[in-house]
C-alpha cells in the first residue's frame, strides 16, 4: 500500500490540516501494531508485563527499561505506564541469543 501526498501541491493553509491527518494516522498505525496478534493453536495467550517483570526477564533495571524500553518493539506506552509484551520479549531475548 502506498499512501503519497505531493507536498508542494497542498496549499500552505492547508498543512495543519495535513499534519493533523499523519498525527491520527500514526496513532491509529501504533494502536493496530500494538493489538496482540493471534497466537497458534494450543499457544499460551499473550500478556503484558508491568516494568519491573519485564526488567527481571531482561536481566535490566526498571530504571534502564523507562529510559530505553521505547525503543524496544515489543514495549506500549499507556499513559505514564510502560508496558511489554511478553511473547515480544521472549522473541526478542530469542534474536539477541542467535545473533
Amino acid at each position: 500500500m502506498t499512501l503519497e501526498i505531493d507536498i508542494a501541491t497542498v496549499p500552505r493553509d492547508e498543512l495543519p490540516a495535513v499534519l493533523g491527518r499523519l498525527v491520527e494516522l500514526e496513532a491509529r498505525v501504533r494502536m493496530r501494531l500494538s493489538e496482540p496478534t493471534e497466537a497458534p493453536a494450543g499457544a499460551a495467550a499473550d500478556r503484558n508485563l508491568d516494568v519491573h517483570e519485564a526488567a527481571a526477564r531482561l536481566g535490566m533495571s526498571a530504571a534502564w527499561l523507562y529510559r530505553n524500553g521505547a525503543e524496544l518493539p515489543c514495549s506500549v506506552r499507556i499513559g505514564r505506564r510502560l508496558l511489554f509484551s511478553e511473547r515480544g520479549l521472549e522473541a526478542f531475548l530469542a534474536r539477541r541469543k542467535s545473533a
